[in-house]
């Protein structure tokens, strides 16, 4: 979810049912715009335009990032996919490209 703490790069998480908010990573970028869970929901991959980042939903803390940018304007991010363990991600870039990100 996005907030006024866009430009800190926030991820914030709340609880649907009752709406309230549980925790928030900040990424200190502008958020991502890409997110994915893992199927069991241990992890989530998360992405800005150049930038992955690995959280743990549980305790709100940034286990890793990795940077994926090229210095090319069309070599952006386009899409991300958690694998159903959590322990890798497969990021599509604008140009085509496939990455294979693990943790």
């Amino acid at each position: 979810m996005i907030n006024d703490d866009y430009e800190s790069g926030a991820v914030l998480f709340f609880d649907p049912q009752i709406g309230r908010e549980l925790g928030r990573t900040l990424l200190g970028k502008i958020a991502p715009s890409k997110l994915s869970f893992s199927s069991d929901g241990s992890v989530l991959w998360a992405a800005d335009d150049e930038t992955v980042y690995l959280i743990d939903p549980k305790d709100f803390v940034l286990l890793d990032q990795f940077s994926l940018f090229s210095g090319e304007g069309g070599n952006r991010i386009s899409q991300i996919a958690s694998s159903p363990d959590g322990h890798s991600a497969a990021v599509l870039k604008m140009d085509g490209g496939l990455h294979l990100i693990h943790k």
